[in-house]
């Protein structure tokens, strides 16, 4: 399933040049497996339950050439099929190999913060509809060849990809999922 979604990645990214062959892992230590739940911490606040607290997220293998990362949460059975955009981050710089928990949450100098479904920089946290079957939210990490500061602030999910095009040098993914 990996494989398949860090390939469905680059596809969206409008480039076959980047590399789905997993050399680039993605990991979190709080949603654990592919598949795995999202943390409460990590559903929107008040009547969701949560804080809305980006998860924690680490990586490693990112290819030679990488000058910065990007990540996007995107909760694919949103808005009735239509999808929520939860989070939209770049210029990550390059050293970085992982984030803690929060870090989307608030604006910060270690990130460029594109608008997520909801018009806001930041990350926003899951909350499905109360009875809905768990919702899959596509984590998905880009290494680009972009520095850091290559991408205006306040780009969407539909805007980022076409900006990132001919730029990711790999991508990978993975699902978490949420219900209540």
């Amino acid at each position: 399933m990996r494989f398949r979604l860090a390939f469905l990645a680059c596809v969206l990214a409008g480039t076959m040049a980047a590399s789905a062959d997993a050399a680039m892992v993605l990991t979190s230590p709080t949603i654990g497996t592919d598949g795995g739940k999202l943390a409460v911490e990590n559903a929107g606040p008040g009547p969701c339950g949560g804080k809305d607290l980006s998860p924690a997220l680490s990586w490693s293998g990112a290819p030679d050439g990488t000058a910065s990362f990007a990540i996007t949460i995107f909760d694919q059975d949103g808005q009735k099929g239509l999808g929520v955009s939860h989070w939209v981050a770049y210029g990550i710089a390059p050293t970085v190999t992982a984030i803690p928990t929060g870090f989307g949450s608030a604006p910060s100098p270690a990130y460029v913060g594109g608008n997520n479904t909801r018009g806001y920089p930041l990350y926003t946290g899951a909350c499905p509809p109360v009875g809905d079957a768990p919702h899959h939210y596509l984590i998905t990490l880009y290494a680009l060849d972009l520095p850091p500061a290559a991408l205006p602030p306040g780009l969407t999910r539909e805007t980022f990809f076409p900006a990132i095009k001919g730029h990711v040098l790999s991508a990978t993914s993975f699902v978490g999922t949420y219900a209540r």
